[in-house]
């Protein structure tokens, strides 16, 4: 008998157990946003120049009726006090469409941002169409700038400038797409009107180029893989990315082709499987500082 009790005990405990896990991965993990600040090092500011900090948000994969967590998201921004704010695509889920936010109603919840800082955005793979066109519209009416293939300076209250450089999305599987960022990898150097002495900052959806093709930044930032999205511990994706290894799709800080270092973000909504493990959502805090050199000094 007492043997019979113990083998029940310890079933109701493993039972216990693994609900306790599915009801974490489901619904506790998905909703853990974290905040995780990175440190960019960048040529042409002085090094004591006070740091900067630039607020990124990536794979939102917003549904409808999700209020509070766009609520949620927009106070964490709040918090970190940033004077600039990147959006990087993927604000809708293709593959869920029926249940997805509007573009009107997810542009009215992410309109508080433009009062924190000023918004800059590009799309993603799941804003095709004319969600995403719709979506453009209402980020306009908002004052969120589009910055695909488009390159700004912005300025900063510590008296530092820095080229921020923006990329559409493009499909990653035609390897003979023309990429903007390849296209005009020289452009600094060849009479353009951007100055040659700022430090040039590259916001995009998907790392792919940052891999595969010539990216030229001092520093860049993505998201897109959602950093695996389910995880050993530690951060390794139990899965690759359908183009890459899960070297290549873990989150965190990557090395480009060309040498200069690429944070890949987990983002925030969920895609394929509604769950996350070992991988919480984010939103990213790039704190700028100057190395007191110019470039390759």
């Amino acid at each position: 008998m007492q043997r019979f009790i113990k083998w029940l005990l310890i079933t109701l405990l493993a039972l216990v157990l693994a609900l306790a896990g599915v009801v974490y991965v489901f619904l506790v993990e998905p909703r853990r946003l974290v905040t995780e600040e990175v440190e960019v090092a960048l040529y042409y500011w002085p090094k004591d120049a006070a740091p900067v900090r630039v607020a990124v948000v990536t794979d939102l994969h917003a549904s409808a009726h999700e209020e509070k967590w766009l609520a949620r998201i927009v106070e964490s921004i709040r918090a970190q006090e940033p004077e600039a704010i990147l959006l990087l695509g993927d604000y809708f889920n293709a593959l869920n469409p029926e249940s997805a936010i509007s573009a009107k109603d997810l542009a009215e919840q992410l309109a508080p941002l433009a009062a924190i800082a000023p918004v800059y955005y590009v799309c993603g793979n799941h804003d095709r169409g004319k969600p995403g066109s719709e979506l453009r519209r209402c980020f306009k009416q908002k004052g969120f700038e589009c910055i695909e293939n488009k390159e700004v300076v912005l300025a900063f209250s510590n008296g530092q400038k820095l080229v921020l450089r923006g990329a559409a999305h493009a499909a990653e599987a035609d390897a003979e797409q023309p990429h903007y960022f390849a296209r005009l990898q020289e452009r600094r150097f060849a009479g353009n009107k951007l100055p040659a002495n700022m430090p040039l900052l590259a916001a995009m959806h998907s790392p792919y180029y940052c891999f595969e093709g010539k990216i030229w930044a001092d520093f860049a930032v993505a998201g897109h893989t959602h950093g695996g999205q389910i995880c050993w511990p530690g951060g390794a994706p139990m899965q690759a990315d359908d183009l890459w290894s899960k070297e290549n799709t873990r989150a965190g800080l990557h090395t480009s082709t060309t040498g200069k270092p690429v944070y890949i973000s987990r983002g925030i909504g969920l895609s394929r499987v509604p769950l996350r493990l070992f991988c919480p959502p984010e939103v990213t805090v790039l704190v700028l500082k100057g190395t007191g050199k110019e470039r390759g000094g």
